[in-house]
């Protein structure tokens, strides 16, 4: 969610459009993978409250009309909570069922799907993603992210670390921000406009232009983040809580390292 929560999200995923231009996309603040800050940048609503869903010690209103009890955490009507707090109560929920979790991502510019799997502080995740017509692969796992679809490189993946060096290795690092989960502040303030036993919506305006609403289930699981921003609408949709997901590196017969290569 935009707290985009690893909103993973998504996801993060890197695409290369047909001019070349390569941008990290679909990894929103508030969406892609819940608990995770956003690496999105560019021209992808789907970012929605992205990096900019930083969100100050959150201000909640702990009145005893009806709330939503979520993996520890209560929601009130009106109610305003940080981007960094609401983060960490939908990771909560995440890894009370189990960890894991996949997504949806469609827009006018990309779909993707992922598979996300939280381990104490580390998220791996899995992100196959279309966008104008360029299949993409990400895969995040042991703090290192794997790269297909770029037409750079040697190889069918590229491989980034934080070691990687070069322009092309500061542009993907963003990434990277998946596996260590992501902190976002509270200088976004999300504020719940219902709430019940069934579940919570919450809606914010991280940036001039952009209006997000994120929906949970009773348990504060996410359930789906829309972003409308003046260059679309997106939408991503999360589920399979708790069911197994393995994310596993590509060969290494079939990777190149970042470092040295240079964007055309």
């Amino acid at each position: 969610m935009h707290t985009s929560i690893f909103r993973p999200g998504t996801a993060a995923a890197v695409a290369v459009l047909a001019t070349g231009t390569v941008l990290t996309a679909g990894c929103s603040s508030s969406g892609g993978a819940p608990g995770v800050a956003s690496s999105s940048s560019a021209s992808s609503t789907d970012s929605g409250s992205s990096s900019s869903s930083s969100t100050s010690p959150s201000s909640t209103s702990s009145s005893s009309s009806t709330s939503s009890a979520a993996a520890g955490a209560s929601y009130t009507k009106g109610q305003k909570i940080g981007a960094g707090t609401l983060q960490n109560q939908i990771k909560a929920a995440i890894v009370k069922a189990g960890g894991t979790y996949s997504t949806t991502t469609t827009s006018s510019v990309l779909t993707s799907t992922s598979q996300a799997k939280i381990t104490g502080d580390r998220t791996d995740a899995t992100v196959h993603e279309t966008i104008r017509g360029k299949k993409v692969t990400v895969i995040v796992v042991n703090g290192a992210a794997y790269i297909s679809g770029t037409g750079l490189g040697a190889k069918p993946y590229l491989k980034v670390t934080q070691n990687s060096t070069g322009s092309l290795a500061e542009s993907f690092k963003p990434l990277l921000n998946i596996a260590g989960g992501g902190t976002l502040t509270n200088t976004v303030q999300w504020t719940v406009v219902s709430t019940s036993a069934g579940g919570t919506t919450l809606t914010a305006s991280p940036a001039e232009g952009t209006d997000v609403t994120d929906t949970l289930d009773g348990k504060g699981l996410p359930l789906s983040t829309v972003t409308k921003a003046t260059a679309g609408t997106s939408t991503i949709k999360y589920f399979d809580f708790g069911k197994p997901v393995t994310v596993t590196a590509p060969p290494a017969s079939q990777v190149a390292d970042v470092s040295g290569v240079k964007s055309t």
